[in-house]
This record gives structure tokens, C-alpha cells and sequence, in this order.
């Protein structure tokens, strides 16, 4: 689901156009009349050839707004003093929504022609769009003036007063302009909208049937008479829901009464609602939007069912909750439980994406003031083109994903269950919160949408939502000062009693297993050994043959088995690597090893091993094919099998099971003949090579990752299988990489011990500088969609080692204050460690890494929002920044730990974007930028020092104290 809508944002008012000729309007618009003398009018004949303006009004008629402004721009190089031409550039540009443009487009065309009424009202039209409403009320009044018969403008002047909640003189605009012959159905709807804000249901629906008549209707794909309230025992109808996504939502309520009446109810809607609308009473049928419904005795439009069923301000059907998910839907769990507890709070900032939508729009930052507020965790619900804002914020922390992506309403309305409360404007998913009877606070601009009337905290539509209103035009700041007032002194507000259907809730669902809570930081001191979380320690094997650590390649990836697998566990693996039998081992045979093979030698050569380390009655060797049987037989002269069939009677294999391949490319071939195994829950974690170089087989290995997501398995990877160090969330970046997939649940540990061949770690694939230019960007682009580390890259020594000594020796002077005994230095990002020997040799050196590169790493991934635990006296970010997707968010945690921090950025031009994703950078701060950061998480810049490539800020706490 978009938090966006398709209608019923700010009417865009009408416009008035020039065109080659006085006759000849732009299509949508009323004629502009002739121009009123001027230079442009006297020189039009002269100074513009007809076939370039014919060629650009063609392609403005197109619709080819872009071409239309360039093909404009041309003509007005040429002749700067085109009123006419200055008028149609305005109104491309305000399509475009280049409104401070086309403003100065009209103001031009003024200054050419300063009586022409019509220029006066589009210029109204943009200041209203900008929320400058004095000034545009001021514009339409003066077209009035000059042509007191405009009724467009009168049109135009209605609605910026409504937009400041002045609805008494703007009903007097609408009527005025509907009795001087003027009654266009997009006047009549506005007018109708106006009528139910100001609470006269009565007249306001009975208008909003004009809607019907607009250019843009859909056709209704039906020859049914249409139902005009009249009896409806045993009568099919097929109800025709409208464009509009907030409107559908808020009138499905009535489907249920219509049925009630004895009508056999069908219903067309988008494919995105027909879950939700299906599950309904009374609903016996839901055809996409689009595809052709049966034959029908009737039908309606949806939006028409208010004035149908004659509703009034005090007959809205207040039956909340009256959406529910489908019975029998497998539930999933879309919000991670926040890590300390508290209140889900999900935020939509945004509801733009048509024309004129800026007061359902409001800053992320005015969200981020609630983030102080104890007990809140925040989970982003905003989708489109705006959730891009959180990032640019530097919020990711602050606001937190959901757990997948929304296929449809049924999707989010599952999430919005989870939640405990929703914050936001305006917006389809508000309005679904109020429909499934969740509380939530509506942020309403001032002149809001009718469904929320003119004044008060609550709507007859949506009980459980409390309103708040603007109190001047733009004022989100007091607004943000009363909800926060309202969330820190009050519980979240009751939700209501179901009324039929009965809609699931968290506490009916399977309760998931909850993420432990950070220990608190621990209270400020000098760095020391006690106040640094120790790295992982290689595990120390039980009872039965001793073994020192994890052996054979990829030993991170055993090292993760030798953490995880306990006694009762079953061990199923696919192919050689020889991961089972060393769990096994560490366990005595209490663990259970199932080795599928095709190739008899080597499950031979498994079962002597087992048998010499006296374990073979807990190893099974089955010489066969394991996959799905109704997948792709691949040649094999061993029988096929599922895992699922292996398992289904066996009474002796009961425990978890982890799964082990080796051969990637025929993953989710071994997945489908476990289905059975992974609905029960039984699967715990799956480790399975990805190697996406080949096209299908990428397209396999994304179905994979997608399926098992669908299940709620979360998928992650090491830095480098041999290297150790922390499990980072996978991003598929066609690569060869063991993918992790885990169960719901499943806690990983703080890091995994590897052993480092002679201190470099085992690489496969193509090392980032040999990428060329275009793989380096689509690289930085996956990273940045998905917010993950490029963990491979930081687990090779060759990407580490470009400018490290440069850095180290450019930085290390600052970081230690003169006089300070024995300092605690943090090296985020530590890499090589190049910092330690630019370090005094009483400074205690701490380095965090993602790699576990010697004993005393801590390992610790910026990008999920970890910071070391402890306090420093020094926090050092070499050539870091530039690599963290929430920049300022790290700055904050660096300055809760520390009262200094050196750090070198390569800076930003403002027009270099392309060549920092060549790079792999996710940000381009320019000086005053990074500096503005700084200043708000805390730190004061002492010292700025240029060196090569590297600005170096030297920065001390505002507070030290704090």
C-alpha cells in the first residue's frame, strides 16, 4: 500500500490559457478571452512564428509537459515580451511542480499585461499551492475586480478560502459561481466537499454525485441499470469502487448494510483492496478492477452509497472496526519487537504524488522531535518517493523499517494491527487505521479534508482517531508540541470494542519470540578493559573428543554451526564441506547428521570418519538426489528424495534442524521438498552458497530469498566465511558469498571466530577495484536500497590499505588532548589498525571493526545502528563516514561516548553524486552540511585541517558534561 492517494488532495483551480489564436483554448480550459492590449498583444503577429507556438501548444495539448517547457523556452529567447507565451510556461511549469517558476512566469506576464484578469487567478492559483493563501486570495480578488464576470476566478477564490477554513465566504464564492452559469462538475465537487466539511451531509453528498460527470470517470464496464434506493430483496448489485484509495476505505463500511437489505453484493475494486473487501459479511464476490464482472440486476457507484443510504452527520455508520484480515490468512510479523519495549508507533509524513498535495505533506523532522519521548519505538509506514526523506535525515535508527514489503492492503493492514499506535497526515493509511479501529493522531493542515469536518479532536467517520489541527496555515510546530504533550502525559488512546467482523489482534496472534534488550551503557569513565564488550571467544567443545577450534576452510561458517547446534539437533547436509560432522564431533554424537550424496566414495569415506571418532551411530549417509520431486530432475543415478519424506515418520529425529548446502544453484530446488518441515517451524537456520554470476541463477537464488522471507526467515552474511567477525543482513550483490538464512527468533551471537590465513583472508570473486565504473555504482545502488554493508569489500585488505597511513598519521596527533594521562582511543572502522602507531604509548587503543582482525576487535556493523558499548576519551572516523547510511545518527551515538572526535570526509562538491557511487559512498555532505550535522548531535568544531583528499575536523563536545 502507497500512503499516497490518487484523489481527493487540493483542487488545482482553473486556469486560464493562450493559445495561437483567441479561439482556440487548451483542452480543460475555459477560453481566456482576448488579451488585454499590451506590447505582447500589439506584437504577437511579428515577433512569434505561428508554427513554433502551434508546435509547442501541440505538445502541451500532448500532455509532453517537459518538451512543451523547452519547445516555450525557445520562443521566449527569442521574444521576451509574450505575455501569451510567458502564461503557457507558467501553466507547464505548475504541472510540473515548479511552482516558484511558474509563479515568476506569471508575474512577467503581468508585468507585459497587468490588466488581464485570467493571469491574475493562475498567479492565485500557484500562491495557494505554496500555502501563501493571503496572497493568493489577495490575486483572485484583484481578477474580480478587473472582470467582475470571471466566475473562474470566483471558483479559484473559493477554495483558497476554504483552504483557510473560511468556509462561510467560500460556500458564498461556490454559489455565486455556480448561479452565473458556471456549474462544471470539478466546480459542483468542490463545492459538494466544501458542503460536508461544513457538516450539510444532506446537500454535500447529493452534490458529490457531479463526480460521476468528470472528464477522468472511469467508464463503469457494466449495462445495469444503476440502483437508485429502491428495494433490493434477493437482487445481485455490483458495487463499482471509484479512484481514490481514502474514499474506498471510508465508504466499504456501507457493503455490509447494503447486503443486509437482501442484496446478493459483488464487488469491483483494485486488486490491492480485494482481500480486505472480501473478507467483509455479505460480500460474495470481489472482481479485479478492470477485469469484466458478471452480469449483474444493478449497480452502484461505492462513493455514492453515503447519499443513498441518506447519511447524515448523525447517522454515520460507526460500526469501527468494520475491516478485518481474512479468516484463515497465515499471519506473519511485519514489526520487530522494539529493544527495550514500549509503545510501535508507525509515522506517515507524506501523502503526496499528485498535483497540490503540500498540506498532506509534512518534514520528517517535526516527527523526529517525539523521538525523545521514553518508550517509543518508530516504524516507518511511509512508502514512495517520500520515504526517502528518513535517509536523507539520517533517521534509519530513529525510524525503523517494517519487516518486508506491502503486496496489498491486507499487507498493511496486518502491520497497522501490530502497531500499537499510528502518527501522521492525511493519508490512506490514517484512514485504514481508523477502519480496522487502531488509535492513531491525525496531523490535519489548516482548511482539512471533509471527512474530518471543520473543528474538533474527533470524526464521526473514525472514532478511534484523534485529530490535530493546524492553527495557522504551515504551523506544524505547535501541532508537534501538542502531540507530544499528548503521548508523554497520556496512555495511548482505547481502541474500541470489535463490532462484527471481529478483527485479529496482536494478543490473538503466535507470540514471537522477543529480541533481548542492550544491556544499559554503562555509566561514563575512561576507557578501560572492563568497559569494552569483549569480541567472541572460539567456543570450548563438551564432553567427548576435544576440539581446539573449528577446522577446515570457511571456518567462520563452522564456527557459527559450533556456536548454535546443541544436543537434539539434526544436522541435514548437502554436499562435502564436511560442516556436520565437526557439530557432530563437538557434541559426542548427541547431535544427528543426515549426509545426502551422490557420489558413494565420498559418503563412504564420511561414515570411516564417524566410525574412527566414535560417533557413527549418529551419522547417516543416504546415497540419493534431495529436491522437490515435482522440480526439475537433474541426472543422477541415485534415487531423488525430499527432506520432508525423510523425516515425516521418523520418531527418532524430532529436534531443530539445520540445514547445510553446498550447492547453491539447486537451493530452492532442496527448499521445496521441505515446505512441510518449514510450516511447522522445525528449520532453525539454512546455510547455502549464492553465487548470482549466472542470470538464472540469480533469478533462482532471488525466488529463494523471497520465499523464505514469505516464511519470516531473515538472511545474512560474514564479511568473509574464513575472516570472521559479525553477521551482516545479505544483500545480493552477485557475488560469491555463504547466505545464512535464520528463523524468526533465532539470536545471533555477538560475532563468529575465523581463522585468517597469515592475517588475509580467503576472497573469491572480483575484488572492488577491478569492477569497472557501472557494476561499482549498481553495487553502491543495492547497498544503499537495501542499507547494508559492503561487507566483502571490508574484509579485503586491498580495499582497506588506499590511504590508510595517510589518514592514520594525519589524524592521530589530534585525538589524544595534551596532558591527558592514559587516554582510551575508539577506532571505528579501525580496518588495519593503522591509527595504533600514531597513538601516544600510554593511549589505551581500542579498535571496532566489522572483521574480528585480532583478539581484541570489537565488532560492531555502524549501518544496523550499533555503536561500541562504554565510554572513550577519544573517538577516531577514518575514512568511515562516507560508508554509513545514518551519518548523523552515528555522530550522535559517537558523541554520548565520548567528549572528542577527529574524523577525515572526503567533501562534496554538490555535483559530484556519480562519482561517489563509483566510490561506494551513500552520501555527498558539502562542508556546511557535514558541519550543520556535527553541530546538531553536539560536537563544536575546533580545528579543520586539509590534507590530499581528506578535510579533517577536529571536534569537542558542546557539553562535555552532558
Amino acid at each position: 500500500m502507497a500512503a499516497g492517494d490518487d484523489t481527493g488532495g487540493r483542487a488545482s483551480g482553473l486556469e486560464a490559457l493562450a493559445a495561437p489564436s483567441a479561439d482556440i483554448p487548451l483542452p480543460g480550459a475555459p477560453p481566456a478571452g482576448p488579451p488585454a492590449p499590451g506590447p505582447s498583444a500589439r506584437a504577437a503577429a511579428v515577433s512569434v512564428p505561428k508554427s513554433a507556438l502551434d508546435q509547442a501548444v501541440a505538445l502541451h495539448r500532448a500532455g509532453k509537459h517537459e518538451e512543451a517547457a523547452a519547445a516555450y523556452d525557445a520562443i521566449l529567447l527569442a521574444a521576451p515580451m509574450e505575455a501569451r507565451v510567458w502564461v503557457n510556461q507558467g501553466v507547464v511549469l505548475r504541472a510540473l511542480g515548479r511552482l516558484e517558476a511558474a509563479a515568476a512566469c506569471y508575474r512577467r506576464a503581468l508585468a507585459l499585461e497587468p490588466g488581464n484578469a485570467g493571469i491574475h487567478s493562475n498567479l492565485g492559483n500557484v500562491l495557494r499551492q505554496l500555502e501563501r493563501f493571503d496572497e493568493a486570495i489577495e490575486c483572485q480578488k484583484r481578477a474580480l475586480a478587473l472582470d467582475p464576470s470571471n466566475h473562474a476566478a470566483e471558483y479559484n477564490l473559493a477554495l483558497a478560502l476554504r483552504d483557510l477554513g473560511r468556509l462561510g465566504e467560500a460556500l458564498g464564492y461556490f454559489d455565486r459561481c455556480i448561479a452565473g452559469g458556471h456549474a462544471r462538475p470539478e466546480v459542483l465537487v468542490e463545492h459538494a466537499a466544501t458542503l460536508l466539511t461544513a457538516g450539510d451531509y444532506a446537500r454535500g453528498f447529493d452534490q458529490f454525485e457531479a463526480r460521476l460527470k468528470l472528464a477522468d470517470a472511469a467508464s463503469t464496464g457494466s449495462d445495469a441499470p444503476v440502483w437508485d434506493g429502491a428495494p433490493l430483496d434477493g437482487k445481485s448489485i455490483l458495487v463499482q469502487a471509484e479512484a481514490g484509495t481514502r474514499d474506498t476505505l471510508t465508504f466499504l463500511r456501507y457493503l455490509p448494510a447494503l447486503a443486509a437489505r437482501g442484496a446478493r453484493v459483488m464487488v469491483s475494486a483494485p486488486a490491492a483492496a480485494a482481500k480486505l473487501i472480501a473478507a467483509l459479511p455479505g460480500v460474495g464476490m470481489v472482481v479485479p478492477a478492470g477485469r469484466k464482472a458478471p452480469a449483474t440486476d444493478l449497480r452502484v457507484p461505492l462513493n455514492s452509497l453515503p447519499c443513498l443510504f441518506a447519511t447524515q452527520l448523525d447517522s454515520v455508520p460507526q460500526d469501527v472496526p468494520y475491516l478485518a484480515l481474512p479468516r484463515g490468512r497465515a499471519v506473519r510479523q511485519w514489526i520487530a519487537p522494539p529493544p527495550a519495549g514500549g509503545r510501535k508507533v508507525g509515522i506517515v509524513w507524506s501523502d503526496r504524488g499528485v498535483r497540490d498535495r503540500a498540506a498532506r505533506a509534512c518534514p520528517l523532522a517535526f516527527f523526529l522531535r517525539l523521538a525523545g519521548i521514553a518508550g517509543l519505538t518508530f516504524y516507518r509506514l511511509q512508502t514512495g518517493a517520500a520515504a526517502a526523506e528518513r535517509d536523507h535525515e539520517g533517521a534509519r535508527a530513529l525510524v525503523r523499517d517494517i519487516e518486508g514489503e506491502f503486496a496489498d492492503l491486507a499487507d498493511a493492514a496486518e502491520a497497522i494491527l501490530e502497531l500499537d499506535l499510528v502518527i501522521g497526515v492525511d493519508s490512506a493509511a490514517l484512514v485504514l487505521a481508523g477502519a480496522l479501529g487502531r488509535p492513531g493522531m491525525v496531523l490535519l493542515p489548516v482548511g482539512a479534508d471533509w471527512r474530518w469536518g471543520a473543528a474538533g479532536e474527533r470524526s464521526p467517520w473514525f472514532p478511534t482517531l484523534r485529530l490535530f489541527r493546524q492553527a495557522s496555515p504551515g504551523d506544524w510546530a505547535d501541532v508537534f508540541a501538542r502531540v507530544g504533550a499528548a503521548l508523554g502525559d497520556r496512555p495511548t488512546p482505547t481502541v474500541l470494542p470489535p463490532a462484527s467482523p471481529p478483527v485479529a489482534s496482536p494478543a490473538t496472534r503466535p507470540a514471537a519470540k522477543p529480541i533481548p534488550a542492550k544491556p544499559p551503557a554503562a555509566p561514563r569513565q575512561p576507557a578501560s578493559a572492563a568497559s569494552v564488550v569483549p569480541p567472541p571467544t572460539p567456543p570450548k567443545p563438551a564432553s567427548g573428543p576435544a576440539i581446539a577450534a573449528p577446522a577446515g576452510p570457511r571456518q567462520a561458517v563452522r564456527s557459527f554451526l559450533h556456536e548454535h547446534v546443541a544436543p537434539g539437533d539434526i544436522l541435514a547436509e548437502v554436499g562435502g564441506d564436511g560442516f556436520a560432522l565437526g557439530a557432530a564431533l563437538r557434541h559426542a554424537g548427541r547431535v544427528r547428521v543426515l549426509a545426502f550424496g551422490l557420489d558413494g566414495q565420498e559418503l563412504a569415506a564420511l561414515g570411516e570418519k564417524a566410525d574412527r571418532a566414535g560417533i557413527a551411530a549418529a551419522v547417516e549417509t543416504l546415497r540419493a538426489g534431495l529436491g522437490a520431486r515435482t522440480s526439475p530432475a537433474h541426472a543422477t543415478a541415485a534415487p531423488r528424495t525430499t527432506l520432508d519424506a525423510v523425516l515425516r515418520d521418523r520418531a527418532d529425529l524430532t529436534g531443530r534442524i539445520f540445514l547445510c548446502l553446498s550447492a547453491g544453484e539447486r537451493a530452492a530446488e532442496i527448499v521445496a521438498g521441505a515446505m512441510d518441515l518449514l510450516a511447522k517451524g522445525r528449520i532453525a537456520a539454512m546455510l547455502w552458497r549464492a553465487d548470482a554470476s549466472d542470470p538464472a541463477d540469480a533469478a533462482r537464488q532471488t525466488g529463494l530469498l523471497d520465499d523464505l522471507a514469505r516464511l519470516g526467515f531473515g538472511h545474512y552474511r560474514l564479511p568473509d566465511d574464513d575472516l570472521g567477525g559479525k553477521l551482516l543482513p545479505y544483500v545480493a550483490l552477485h557475488e560469491p558469498a555463504t547466505v545464512f538464512s535464520l528463523a524468526r527468533g533465532f539470536e545471533r551471537r555477538a560475532g563468529y571466530v575465523g581463522a585468517p590465513r597469515d592475517g588475509m583472508p580467503l576472497l573469491e570473486g572480483k575484488r572492488f577495484a577491478a569492477l569497472d565504473p557501472a557494476q561499482r555504482r549498481a553495487r553502491t545502488a543495492a547497498l544503499a536500497l537495501k542499507r547494508g554493508t559492503d561487507a566483502a569489500r571490508w574484509a579485503d585488505p586491498a580495499s582497506l590499505g588506499d590511504g590508510a597511513e595517510h589518514r592514520a598519521s594525519f589524524a592521530g596527533p589530534h585525538l589524544v588532548p595534551a596532558g591527558a594521562g592514559n587516554p582510551g582511543v575508539l577506532d571505528l572502522g579501525a580496518g588495519l589498525m593503522r591509527l595504533a602507531r600514531h597513538l601516544p604509548p600510554a593511549a589505551r587503543y581500542v579498535p571496532a571493526d566489522l572483521a574480528l582482525r585480532s583478539a581484541d576487535t570489537l565488532l560492531v556493523d555502524l549501518n544496523q545502528g550499533e555503536f561500541p558499548a562504554g565510554s572513550f576519551d577519544a573517538v577516531a572516523m577514518l575514512d568511515v563516514l562516507e560508508f554509513v547510511h545514518d551519518a548523523p545518527g552515528l555522530l550522535q551515538r559517537a558523541r554520548a561516548a565520548s567528549p572528542r572526535l577527529v574524523l577525515t570526509y572526503r567533501l562534496s562538491d554538490g555535483a559530484d553524486h556519480g562519482a561517489r557511487a563509483e566510490a561506494g559512498w551513500f552520501n555527498a555532505f558539502t562542508r556546511s552540511v557535514l558541519e550543520s550535522h556535527l553541530a546538531i548531535a553536539g560536537w563544536v568544531v575546533g580545528a579543520h585541517h586539509r590534507s590530499g583528499p581528506y578535510d579533517l575536523f577536529v571536534c569537542d563536545a558542546a557539553d562535555p558534561g552532558a
